[in-house]
């Protein structure tokens, strides 16, 4: 249960003002199509903590006690500084009119997402509760609590989320985390 809570949690904060949501935004405020952008996202997402899951059970094979410890650790610092200098980014209308809306928010979603904080977070996060299947529910869910009422709400969102507080709050809950990982020994 711990793997759950904790990772949901996590991928939830730092999806909030993630680079994903802003596209997310960007995409439902152009757009208008939240059901093929829901499930476009949530295509990607699965996909990417797939990936990350088997990256982490991988790593703590190879990897063992102390030296995975201060992995994880360094890896959780590196998202907390990473969330405090993230920023948005744009998507071409060229490829939604030339491949579709839907394969484009996959595709769109899976790059940006490709080595992001919540990628590298699944990562560290399988490799410390050694629950591949846990994590990766949990994380796809923590990511798509942010993204559903980013794309239901669109636009109407901004103006009730101080995002840099938000970032500053989960950039605080990364450093935590490793400094909490860092300490139980």
């Amino acid at each position: 249960m711990e793997a759950f809570l904790v990772s949901l949690t996590s991928t939830a904060l730092a999806e909030i003002g993630d680079k994903t949501q802003f596209l997310a935004l960007l995409f439902v405020t152009r757009f208008h199509r939240p059901g093929v952008l829901l499930f476009g996202i949530f295509v990607a997402v699965l996909c990417n903590n797939l990936l990350a899951a088997a990256v982490g059970g991988w790593i703590t094979h190879i990897v063992g006690g102390v030296v995975l410890q201060w992995m994880l650790s360094t890896t959780f610092l590196a998202i907390a500084v990473w969330t405090l200098l993230s920023g948005d980014t744009e998507v071409a209308d060229a490829a939604i009119e030339r491949y579709g809306l839907l394969p484009t928010t996959i595709a769109t979603f899976l790059l940006a997402d490709l080595g992001d904080k919540t990628q590298l977070a699944t990562v560290a996060l399988t490799a410390h509760y050694h629950s591949a299947a846990t994590v990766v529910v949990a994380t796809t869910l923590g990511a798509m609590t942010t993204a559903i009422p980013t794309v239901v709400f669109g636009d109407r969102m901004t103006q009730y989320l101080p995002l840099k507080t938000v970032r500053r709050v989960t950039a605080l809950v990364f450093a935590g985390m490793a400094i909490t990982l860092l300490l139980h020994r």
